[in-house]
């Protein structure tokens, strides 16, 4: 099994979600960013459970993660 990014997180849909957000209490930013992450998790622990190399699902942890960030940084 081969991860992509799309697998785990959609960056424009994330963005359009963060940007129909602006003004919004920062709960409700977390709890969507909280969210992407979990949905995320989810994807890797089924490719973990499907047989994906473990350098594959840290790595694509790594990248989730990193665009969580930035999208994180961006918005605020």
């Amino acid at each position: 099994m081969t991860l992509n990014g799309k697998q785990l997180l959609d960056p424009a849909q994330l963005e359009a979600r963060l940007a129909t957000l602006a003004g919004a209490p920062a709960a409700e930013t977390l709890a969507l960013l909280r969210g992407a992450l979990g949905e995320g998790r989810a994807a890797l622990r089924q490719a973990y459970f499907e047989g994906a190399p473990p350098q594959e699902l840290l790595s694509a942890h790594a990248w989730l993660v990193d665009e969580l960030m930035v999208r994180a940084w961006r918005f605020h």
